[in-house]
């Protein structure tokens, strides 16, 4: 089962885990390897982990990565020799929530953790809980909280941070979680990289 744990700081994540690797940090470290290849073949891979049926709905270009208005909408932040990547998908550029936002790092023992997912309806009310009374950002509810706001989401029935006592609690997403680690293994046998390896969990 992959991990899905709430990350304090998106951007923070890019130091990634290693500086120098070793062909045993390439074999079994793929994120580290991918980030080592041109900035271009980067992008392929990591769009690849992006749900088809996003790119379909909003009308966003796979390949081009562009959507109907010629926007590149798409972002990906990485940085070469390090072991994390964040990526998000937008329907215009510019736009303030991501339609798709995937953070990612390998792990110590070969496998590779989801830091943090998150998709968004850009065309549903939206409620102001990245942001204090002050305007501040709570960075996902880590360090502030909207109160007021999170509770006229409860009531809307959109399920935003549910849970008073626990901000910022992430529901269990085993199927999509899955989805995309089974796109970066296909991903990195297409690239020549070695792909994550399958485990079997009891």
């Amino acid at each position: 089962m992959p991990k899905f744990t709430q990350s304090p700081s998106s951007k923070e994540a890019l130091s990634g885990h290693k500086t120098e690797g070793s062909a045993d940090d390439e074999q079994f470290h793929p994120i580290y390897r991918i980030n080592r290849l041109p900035d271009e073949a980067k992008r392929k891979i990591y769009a690849t982990l992006i749900p088809p049926q996003i790119f379909t709905k909003f009308q966003i270009d796979p390949e081009t990565l562009c959507n109907q208005a010629g926007e590149s909408v798409f972002t990906c932040h990485y940085r070469p020799r390090t072991s994390s990547m964040w990526i998000e998908l937008r329907h215009q550029a510019g736009f303030a929530d991501p339609l798709f936002l995937l953070e990612m790092r390998d792990t110590p023992f070969g496998d590779i953790e989801i830091l943090f997912l998150n998709m968004n309806n850009p065309d549903a009310e939206r409620f102001q809980i990245d942001r204090d009374a002050f305007g501040n950002n709570t960075v996902f509810a880590t360090v502030a909280r909207n109160l007021p706001e999170e509770m006229r989401a409860l009531r809307a029935g959109s399920g935003a941070w549910t849970n008073p006592e626990r901000p910022a609690a992430v529901s269990e997403l085993s199927r999509p979680g899955s989805e995309i680690l089974q796109h970066l293994r296909d991903s990195t046998r297409e690239s020549g990289t070695p792909g994550l390896p399958q485990r079997n969990h009891a």
